[in-house]
């Protein structure tokens, strides 16, 4: 007998609308666009990786780019709710995003957010199991 399934409220907030964003671009595409929806979607509390937001946005495999975008964004986005793949903060802005994560309720331990057990992405770049209807993501939580 299997689990059910975690639920991902923030996949399902905002999935649909970078999906729906991604394929209006037409032609071309834009990253910056899908990953914006995706990156102001995030609530107090949300932890996701660099390749989370990438695949939620519609362009999996993609997680340099994000942090690029979060990077050249001059603050526009709550850049600390966003962690490498291992749970690792930002290199070099650690103490600042380890405190706004702690303001949120998040559980930070030495450089890394804690990992309490919901599962990890099926694989950025990867198709969900197909008995996964909500898709790849099981976002790092408080």
């Amino acid at each position: 007998m299997s689990a059910a399934p975690v639920p991902r409220p923030l996949a399902a907030r905002v999935v649909a609308g970078a999906v729906a964003r991604h394929r209006a671009d037409g032609p071309e595409p834009d990253l910056a666009r899908a990953a914006d929806a995706v990156l102001r979607g995030l609530r107090p509390g949300d932890v996701v990786t660099y390749g989370e937001v990438a695949h939620e946005a519609g362009w999996p495999g993609r997680s340099r780019a994000v942090g690029r975008i979060l990077a050249t964004s001059g603050g526009a986005y709550p850049w600390w709710r966003v962690v490498n793949a291992a749970g690792r903060l930002v290199p070099g802005h650690e103490p600042e995003q380890a405190r706004r994560l702690r303001a949120e309720g998040v559980e930070v331990v030495g450089r890394r957010v804690r990992h309490t057990g919901t599962p990890k992405p099926t694989g950025v770049g990867m198709d969900p199991p197909d008995d996964d209807p909500g898709g790849p993501g099981g976002h790092l939580r408080p």
